[in-house]
């Protein structure tokens, strides 16, 4: 019987802790760069139109869904990551972003960093006639 009770503790912890970060599948809705060279203040950021049905957020978001996201310009896969978002908001393809594991140390937020951005089947939508596309990404 303990034994059960371990593992179904266990089991929670481990629930918690992957959905203790951001994890939003949308499509980019606004992008921002602002480049200040005398203050070296460089960021880019964007934010999507979250599908909710395909979305957690970390406990610390304020905001929900208009969360910002920034990207780290001296990663070394940044050009991939600003191709992806650039043809995400252009063609209105989805992405999924996941952010970092410790946005809720300090405390509540309304904005985090990527960790991983990826394409959310873009070979299929990109192959069905344009209208289809729009229903696809609603459903």
């Amino acid at each position: 019987m303990k034994l059960k009770a371990l593992l179904l503790s266990l089991m929670t912890l481990t629930t918690f802790a992957a959905t203790a970060t951001n994890d939003l599948t949308g499509t980019v809705s606004e992008m921002s760069i602002r480049s200040d060279k005398l203050n070296n203040d460089h960021i880019i950021y964007f934010r999507l139109n979250a599908h909710s049905t395909h979305s957690t957020f970390a406990k610390c978001v304020v905001k929900g869904a208009s969360i910002v996201w920034e990207l780290d310009l001296k990663s070394p896969v940044f050009q991939q990551q600003y191709d992806l978002l650039m043809r995400s908001y252009s063609e209105q393809l989805p992405v999924r972003v996941i952010g970092q594991d410790n946005v809720c140390n300090t405390h509540d937020t309304s904005s985090d960093q990527v960790f991983e951005l990826s394409p959310i089947n873009w070979n299929d939508l990109l192959a069905k006639p344009e209208n289809s596309i729009e229903n696809d990404m609603t459903n």
